[in-house]
């Protein structure tokens, strides 16, 4: 026996309210997280007011999905359930995100953002003092970075800021205590985004059986009203159910196109630049899956076939599955691609010759030159430079000549697009599941509209 529409209706007030709870959770970890991690780098910016704008898009969905349960609504209940959809996996690509970018990212930024300190202590002393108060830590490092620029240790570095003897100094560095505090506080905002998914797809559920319970009551009241009436009546619905999840399948279809274009080439361009050939061929391989899966959804979605409805659900399914495969296989061996890939850099350039220009693949690819710079060959090499260091192989023009080293441009442009494989990755799988709700359902509404038709009599008048 399942929930009434009265239960349903309650359960769905009282999750929104939840929700609505968390949702005000997480505006006010933003707005922490504005307070400060941006004091030590100003591009944290962005992340801090993405987590604000979530939580007041997640605050909103809530009280419209409490409106759409007290009106009984069912075309808002069905943009609520849809919203919440979109809103999961909104929130677990942004916890993906958070995760990856925790060692990547954000450390990235930490350190760049204490590098700046530094600078400015050599110049100026106490630059790290508001860091080594807050956290009891002393220099970037330990306490010996002060030694290495002949500065004595401040008071912000003792206990009490009584620099008595040795054991009265903090010996640990400021960076890995601020990361290691920002690793607790993202512990929370995790948690908090788990629990709110939690509440989202039981709040969609129940959004559903409330939407399923009213569509029933109002086919009720239709056929007793139909009873009466000519079949033309009845006979008007047939064409409606069909459309939007048609163009819904044909919209996913597209995006999935638009972004296996940059998920197929960045995933062969960081497989292939680390010599991996078996992975260049497994993202190959996941790139012309998706195109083909797609390419069958836009065939589905114009001929609104049912038959080949189902075809499309089992490949998007198989499709979907080699995605994970491949997610997670690339999560793992990210770091030892990009590490693959430095030692290739370092070898080429050790084999190069005169005659032989074995870094040309990697100058051409990245518009690099040498290890550190078109010095490398200048010093070396008499003064010639490879044509593929050069725009157009001309090395006439000073301008046309490639000046950043492939030992910091060429890792820093993978790493780019490796961060692009991922995060496309995860947005197709995201859309994918989209598919099969728009092809399922379509495919549902085709075989209704079948049904009626062979149904329907024959009016012989």
């Amino acid at each position: 026996m399942g929930l009434s529409d009265t239960t349903a209706k309650h359960l769905l007030l009282l999750l929104n309210f939840v929700y609505a709870v968390l949702g005000l959770v997480l505006i006010g970890f933003g707005i922490y997280f504005l307070a400060y991690v941006t004091t030590i780098s100003i591009g944290e910016n962005v992340a801090g007011g993405l987590i604000i704008g979530l939580g007041v898009v997640i605050v909103i969905i809530a009280v419209f999905g409490c409106l759409a349960a007290i009106h009984e609504a069912p075309r808002r209940l069905l943009i609520y359930i849809v919203a919440v959809v979109l809103l999961i996996l909104t929130q677990l690509l942004f916890l993906s995100m958070v995760s990856h970018g925790t060692q990547d990212g954000i450390s990235g930024s930490i350190n760049e953002g204490f590098e700046k300190l530094w600078d400015a202590e050599r110049n100026e002393t106490g630059a790290l003092s508001y860091y080594e108060n807050w956290l009891h830590c002393c220099g970037v490092n330990s306490f010996e970075d002060y030694g290495v620029i002949h500065h004595a240790v401040p008071k912000s570095c003792c206990i009490d800021q009584k620099c008595i003897d040795r054991s009265s100094v903090y010996t640990v560095g400021c960076k890995s205590q601020f990361v290691e505090y920002l690793d607790d506080r993202l512990l929370v905002f995790k948690i908090v985004s788990w629990l709110l998914i939690l509440v989202e797809a039981v709040g969609a559920a129940f959004g559903w059986l409330l939407l399923t319970g009213l569509k029933n009551q109002d086919r009720r009241n239709n056929a007793k009203y139909c009873e009466n009436q000519s079949s033309d009546c009845c006979n008007m619905e047939k064409t409606f159910a069909i459309t939007p999840w048609k163009y819904a399948l044909l919209t996913t279809c597209i995006l999935i196109s638009a972004l296996n274009i940059l998920f197929f080439s960045c995933g062969v361009v960081t497989w292939g630049s680390a010599s991996s050939v078996y992975g260049g061929y497994a993202s190959a391989l996941c790139g012309a899956a998706v195109f083909a899966a797609a390419f069958l959804g836009v065939y589905v979605s114009l001929k609104e076939s049912y038959k080949y409805s189902i075809y499309y659900l089992i490949s998007t399914i198989l499709v979907m599955t080699l995605l994970a495969t491949y997610f997670f296989t690339y999560s793992s061996m990210q770091g030892q691609l990009l590490r693959h890939f430095e030692e290739r850099v370092k070898r080429l350039f050790d084999e190069k010759s005169i005659h032989v220009d074995t870094m040309q693949p990697i100058h051409s690819l990245f518009r690099c030159c040498g290890l550190d710079g078109p010095q490398d060959y200048l010093a070396k090499e008499q003064g010639a430079l490879p044509g593929s260091c050069c725009y157009s192989a001309d090395c006439t023009k000073p301008s046309n000549i490639n000046d950043e080293g492939c030992a910091t441009k060429a890792p820093r442009l993978l790493l780019l697009q490796a961060e692009i494989n991922y995060y496309t990755c995860i947005a197709i799988f995201a859309l994918e599941i989209l598919g099969l709700f728009s092809a399922y359902f379509m495919g549902k509404a085709r075989k209704l509209i079948k049904s009626k038709d062979d149904e329907t009599p024959i009016n012989e008048n």
